[in-house]
């Protein structure tokens, strides 16, 4: 089920099926019988409840939930398996839940490093920001990777968005570039325009984890793409129904990085980049 029709929920199911589509029945006792998919939407359906009600009615082997609002409907059935898709922050809705995995949409820092890198190839200095409420642990192996390729990270730490404007000046001169991170704290929608200020008045890009701050004005971008995050998710499916109590497995994370500049902003920072193309970039 998904939250709606848009575009990338479509492609991310376009790749989910076909991977399911290869689970061909096999011969023998221990055959494969062939997987079949009920589509529910969440945005069709009158409420979450009788969304809730159909999916129990179908008795199905797992839940595709794909979008947050279509995982919050499905969250509290406790007895099927749930595997999620294009949910950018599901801690906050999955609670640990043992039945809930999924597809996460955030690449690991070494992975968002290493496609940085090979944009702006000569970074030397990276500034964050980040709430240690929420960060702590990424901002942690943020520094880890950085200090094995002999960059140096400075850190500012805040809970309260309204001290990132006079973090950003604390910044001016000492980095290289600006390592815009999922916080719900720093990036409030007048933060990120102080960040993308910032960054055009000191020549600092900004290297972000969403394509929707490159069209406002960040620098590079490592982003997902859809279809092959559908892919990885039927891949899980396909494990998890074919061996029961196999739900429990760990969150993956996309192999495939989409890296997008804005050469627009590029050449007003004075940057001269050139399009990367996407692919398997690891640790």
């Amino acid at each position: 089920m998904s939250s709606s029709r848009i575009a990338p929920y479509q492609a991310a199911l376009d790749g989910f099926r076909a991977v399911i589509a290869r689970a061909v029945p096999a011969r023998g006792l221990k055959s494969i019988s062939a997987i079949t998919i009920t589509d529910l939407v969440l945005a069709e359906e009158p409420g979450a409840a009788i969304l809730r009600a159909k999916v129990r009615a179908k008795r199905p082997d797992l839940v595709l939930a794909v979008g947050t609002n279509a995982l919050s409907a499905v969250k509290s059935i406790p007895d099927i398996p749930i595997l999620y898709l294009m949910v950018p922050y599901p801690e906050t809705v999955t609670a640990g839940r043992a039945n809930t995995t999924g597809v996460e949409m955030i690449f690991s820092p070494e992975q968002q490093l290493a496609a940085f890198l090979q944009v702006i190839p000569r970074l030397k200095r990276i500034g964050l920001i980040y709430d240690p409420r929420r960060n702590s642990a990424l901002a942690r192996r943020i520094m880890a990777a950085a200090d094995k390729r002999g960059i140096l990270v400075i850190e500012e730490q805040t809970e309260d968005c309204r001290q990132v404007h006079r973090l950003l000046d604390k910044l001016v001169g000492r980095i290289d570039a600006f390592w815009m991170l999922p916080d719900h704290t720093v990036t409030t929608p007048e933060t990120v325009e102080a960040i993308l200020l910032f960054s055009l008045e000191n020549r600092v890009p900004v290297l972000t984890f969403s394509e929707k701050y490159l069209k406002r004005g960040a620098t590079v971008a490592v982003t997902f793409d859809p279809y092959t995050m559908g892919e990885r998710a039927g891949e899980m499916a396909r494990e998890i129904i074919g061996n029961p109590g196999s739900s429990r497995l760990p969150t993956a994370a996309p192999a495939t990085v989409k890296i997008s500049v804005n050469h627009i902003v590029a050449g007003k920072l004075g940057l001269t980049v050139d399009d990367p193309t996407n692919k398997d970039v690891r640790e």
